[in-house]
């Protein structure tokens, strides 16, 4: 396991540092100049002073080195328009996305799975229609008209949550809580839907394997036939996509944060590329970049300790 894990993030090393040129290459093709961007177009005499300033002078190439130099040294640059380093304007909003993506999944599991495991336990039956009829629904349903009804109901008509706004923690669980709940519950429905759907198709296929037949005829309780033989068999799956969905999360909560007025990443990014700020931009896709392997190396050791039969580094 250790020599599995070292390997793999040895090869990390590489495969960000192959990431981190093709985001910067397309990010700084995109239409529009940044310098344009800061001092208008009516300012012609300035044009030149202001992208040696910003470091936009010399070849893409050039400007590249330069950029790679800095990030292998922890320097993501400075933002053109925050005044701020991009780490700097990162690590405010970072906490955001974090308690967003990883709130929203835990509604998502903790709804999606049990529900899932209900369905495929009477297949066919009204109970297992309805969780699927409203599981496909859920997948359906995009997620700003779903923001839209929930604020509606529980902000607007009943009062139950405020209808924007961030909290930090730091100022008390209840007020994060308070605040952070429906825009995650928001988040976290359509996900729901997909384990939901997930789980119910993985328990089928587990429940008519020979094994669980054999635990039936030994005389094994129904409770323990499900939860100990066929769940963690049907888990793996569920393990990958848990792994995928909190990626997605953290690089797509944009709508979400909008939505609600969250100050998170999501919301930075999109108005970076507006502005054409092209060092925050950069660095937001490079961090999701490291997140989405980091996520999938430990997805990959949460298989040996489900499945003992997984082992790593052998034939």
């Amino acid at each position: 396991m250790t020599r599995y894990i070292i390997k793999r993030l040895l090869i990390m090393i590489p495969t960000l540092l192959i990431v981190a040129c093709v985001i910067f290459l397309v990010v700084n093709s995109m239409p529009g100049d940044p310098a344009l961007t800061v001092i208008g177009p009516e300012f012609e005499g300035d044009y030149e002073m202001v992208r040696e300033r910003m470091g936009l002078n010399g070849t893409i190439w050039e400007r590249l080195w330069k950029w790679l130099s800095g990030v292998l040294r922890g320097d993501l640059g400075n933002s053109y328009f925050l005044g701020d380093t991009v780490w700097g304007a990162i690590k405010q909003r970072l906490p955001v996305t974090l308690s967003l993506a990883t709130t929203a999944l835990i509604f998502a599991v903790t709804i999606g799975v049990p529900l899932g495991i209900i369905a495929s336990l009477k297949p066919n039956s009204a109970l297992d229609t309805t969780i699927s009829g409203v599981s496909l629904l859920g997948m359906c349903t995009p997620e700003f008209f779903g923001g839209l009804i929930f604020m509606l109901l529980l902000s607007i008509k009943w009062k139950v949550f405020p209808s924007g706004g961030y909290r930090p923690i730091s100022e008390g669980f209840g007020e994060w809580a308070k605040y952070i709940i429906l825009p995650a519950f928001t988040y976290g429905m359509s996900q729901a839907a997909y384990f939901a759907r997930l789980i119910r198709s993985n328990m089928l296929e587990v429940m008519n394997q020979d094994f669980i037949t054999t635990a039936v005829a030994k005389g094994q309780r129904s409770f323990v036939v499900v939860m100990k033989h066929a769940l963690r068999n049907a888990l793996l799956p569920v393990v990958t996509g848990i792994g995928m969905v909190y990626t997605i999360m953290l690089g797509g909560a944009f709508i979400t944060e909008s939505l609600f007025r969250l100050p998170g990443t999501g919301l930075l990014i999109i108005n970076s590329i507006a502005k054409r700020d092209f060092p925050v931009v950069c660095g937001i896709l490079l961090l999701i970049s490291a997140a989405i392997l980091i996520i999938n190396l430990a997805v990959d050791i949460l298989y040996a300790f489900i499945d003992p039969r997984v082992r790593f580094g052998k034939k």
